[in-house]
């Protein structure tokens, strides 16, 4: 996956971009960045987990941090 950069943006939007654009290009960048941080956690390890009840059955529990 391509690293978005505000000037590969800038450069999308062509004559289109406005100054006022740039607000909206780093918000962009930082939400993409925070996206592969967290795709690259939710690869180290499963967020569910088995659970075993009092009954002893096997349940599929959502892991909280």
């Amino acid at each position: 996956m391509a690293v978005p950069t505000a000037k590969k943006i800038r450069e999308y939007l062509g004559e289109s971009y406005q100054e006022s654009d740039e607000e909206l290009i780093k918000l962009y960048i930082e939400t993409h960045d925070f996206y592969c941080r967290l795709q690259k956690e939710m690869k180290k390890k499963d967020l569910m987990y088995e659970y075993i009840n009092k009954a002893g059955a096997a349940n599929e529990k959502l892991e909280r941090a």
